[in-house]
């Protein structure tokens, strides 16, 4: 059952899926983007973060780096590293810790959001407990304030999503805590939180995107799910091996008052082969985006039968509550990790994937020929450009050939457009021997 009182779920029936046009796209010729760039050091970084400063040309990465204390001599054994761009991604300083916290565990799960006055926000897990943290830097991140805590009597959390209003006064961070979801919610910029939990089902609850919508709601893009464990104490023990079912959590500016909106089912997810992975490592995502008059677009992946490569659905709202049916996006490969950001105008939105359409089997364990991908649309997802290929220098490490990359270094990646319209990502790729292992992080910009 769900929470009432606050809470009101919204069951949505799930209709046949139709077809969004992606061949005949209205959008004008197809985006160019740099060609990729690894991002330096020759470190092994997992999951990547961007973020573009809506007022200015700043635009800001964040990975995780494995290992750091190796050459990081005040750094926890994995640490988050951050660098800035002052000319729209031209150009960049060197990378630092965001927090030196020697012996201090670990550092994962970066996030990024910049407020419209410049000052950057990053979040990210300083192991289970206290959690997520917060920092914040008013000079391009130099320096940083922080840790804030927002964990409260929790002793535990997990994968941290953060959104800011555009003052950032109003910060909201959702994260798991085992069976429950919570968003940590601030009024003062970060400094104080307080944990609202949006709902108590038995499953394993994982935010994977969100928006802040230009009326003060706040959205974040969810996947509950169910079955066994596959990792046992191994890490978080939430990682488990059955459907997951895709909600979008409307919550208002007040952080009082939620909607749990259920959208979908996806059955058990293609397996991943890698030593050391996890059961849902190529679980069912969502994510969300609201343009500048409000409206949503969902992105998110499924499938209908265990063990199947999932494909990519969108679905629209004008309110976060009645969706349309969903629309199939992309049936090549095994659709995953879903992104969506809004452009600067109204129906301008942004999307990015992962698939392994040019593997020679999907369902390979996970390992082969992997690809990042990217669309637009201009009308609101009425008709998108044709899917243009990231990662297509096909060298430079030797987990790239010209059919893509071995395995995605993690299962999330960055997705940002800066106040000129211009594209910015960063994404992992790996070479599949062992989790956490033997990959680096890619980024290019383009429009």
């Amino acid at each position: 059952m769900y929470l009432v009182g606050a809470a009101l779920l919204v069951a949505l029936l799930v209709l046949t899926p139709t077809s969004f046009n992606t061949a005949a796209a209205s959008v004008g010729s197809t985006p160019a983007f740099d060609s990729e760039q690894p991002f330096p050091g020759g470190g092994a970084y997992w999951e990547p973060a961007i973020a573009a400063d809506p007022s200015s040309s700043y635009v800001y990465q964040a990975v995780t780096y494995i290992n750091a204390s190796k050459t990081c001599s005040g750094c926890p054994g994995t640490a988050i590293f951050l660098r800035a761009s002052s000319d729209g991604g031209a150009t960049w300083g060197a990378a630092q810790p965001v927090s030196l916290a020697r012996g201090r565990g670990w550092q994962f799960d970066p996030q990024i959001q910049v407020a419209a006055d410049g000052t950057v926000y990053v979040v990210f897990l300083q192991t289970f407990d206290p959690g997520s943290v917060l920092f914040r830097s008013t000079d391009h991140g130099a320096t940083w304030s922080g840790p804030f805590t927002m964990n409260g009597a929790l002793s535990y959390n997990d994968k941290p999503i953060l959104l800011i209003s555009p003052s950032g006064q109003d910060v909201y961070v959702a994260f798991n805590v085992k069976l429950a979801s919570y968003v940590a919610v601030s009024h003062d910029a970060g400094r104080t939180f307080a944990q609202v939990q949006t709902s108590n089902e038995s499953l394993w609850w994982y935010s994977y995107g969100g928006t802040y919508a230009p009326d003060g709601n706040v959205y974040f893009a969810q996947a509950g799910e169910a079955g066994a464990k596959t990792n046992g104490k191994r890490t978080n023990q939430g990682h488990t091996d059955g459907i997951q079912k895709i909600f979008v959590l409307k919550m208002n500016h007040e952080g009082t008052a939620w909607e749990n909106v259920y959208i979908d089912t996806s059955m058990v997810s293609t397996p991943c082969a890698v030593p050391g992975c996890y059961g849902d490592y190529f679980a069912a995502q969502a994510a969300i985006a609201a343009d500048a008059d409000g409206k949503l677009i969902l992105a998110y992946t499924r499938n209908d039968v265990n063990g199947t490569a999932h494909k990519m659905y969108l679905r629209t709202s004008s309110d976060g509550v009645a969706w349309s049916s969903a629309a199939l996006f992309n049936d090549q490969g095994d659709s995953n990790f879903p992104a969506i950001v809004a452009g600067p105008t109204a129906g301008d939105f942004r999307l990015a994937w992962q698939d392994n359409r040019h593997a020679v089997c999907w369902d390979c364990g996970g390992l082969g020929s992997w690809n990042t991908w990217y669309a637009r649309t201009t009308n609101g997802g009425g008709t998108w450009t044709a899917s243009v290929r990231l990662s297509s220098l096909g060298s430079g490490a030797p987990y790239k050939t010209p059919q893509g990359y071995a395995f995605p270094d993690g299962d999330y990646f960055g997705l940002a457009v800066d106040s000129s319209g211009t594209n910015h990502l960063i994404w992992g790729e790996a070479d599949g021997s062992s989790l956490y292992c033997c990959g680096g992080a890619w980024y290019t910009r383009g429009a």
